[in-house]
């Protein structure tokens, strides 16, 4: 048996427009069988930030059940739920969908896919938002790693898109220090696109992580590909952490 909890807050401060927060949180829980077959549950909350959506902070809740098969060099899971607004925005319905899959060819590299599919219904309407993600890290010796990530999500029927590129080093101090900790830089892409207007964003992020635990993850969080090997059960929050 398994438990998870992860918790964060993105602010972004743009040189035009108005300063936006994105904060985001998730619970989960699931239980292994010895023959590497598991099922669990999900709960988590992402935060449309006022000047971003709808004229007012809206609350995304997701909740569902997730199923998965692992072994030593690879993993695949499937999930299935439902979201829901606050304040509850009427008639609208969201179902969410989503596959992910990872395989360790080598000890040396990792490689992850995800698909996820947020359907919305409308007074009997249907649309997808889909979200498709890649993401890859190599460890080139015990203290350098390589890493990289994109993240690819649109809806047509709203022509909205949001595709994110990121490439990065990192260095892990715990392998020459006492320190469990990783540095890491990143240079990342946001391509978007609202109702015709295209935006673009550069960004350089600079992070340090602590990983927990003797299994804490190498991989940067504040990374793109981190954020795609610990993706989200939405594509909306998918793609818009993913931007950030």
């Amino acid at each position: 048996m398994t438990f998870g909890f992860d918790l964060s807050l993105n602010k972004a401060n743009p040189e035009e427009g108005e300063d936006f927060d994105i904060p985001a949180y998730g619970l989960a829980m699931s239980y292994a069988f010895d023959n590497g077959i598991s099922a669990g549950l999900y709960a988590e909350r992402f935060t449309a930030d006022s000047d971003l959506l709808l004229g007012t902070d809206v609350d995304f809740d997701s909740y569902g059940l997730s199923a998965g098969y692992a072994r030593d060099t690879y993993k695949v899971q499937a999930f299935y739920g439902a979201t829901t607004t606050d304040p509850e925005i009427d008639d609208i319905e969201i179902r969410d969908f989503g596959l992910m899959a990872a395989i360790a060819p080598t000890e040396q590299l990792t490689l992850s896919a995800r698909y996820v599919r947020s359907t919305l219904e409308v007074y009997g309407e249907s649309g997808d938002w889909e979200t498709i993600e890649l993401a890859g890290t190599y460890q080139i010796n015990d203290p350098w790693a390589v890493f990289g990530g994109a993240s690819f999500g649109s809806a047509d029927d709203l022509t909205l898109d949001i595709d994110t590129y990121g490439f990065g080093v990192s260095y892990n101090l715990g392998a020459v220090t006492s320190v469990p900790a990783t540095l890491s830089l990143e240079l990342a892409r946001t391509d978007a696109e609202l109702l015709g207007e295209d935006l673009t964003a550069d960004t350089v992020r600079l992070g340090v992580t602590f990983p927990l635990g003797n299994s804490g993850a190498k991989l940067p969080l504040n990374s793109v590909a981190g954020s795609v090997q610990n993706g989200r059960h939405s594509a909306l929050s998918s793609s818009v952490l993913a931007a950030f």
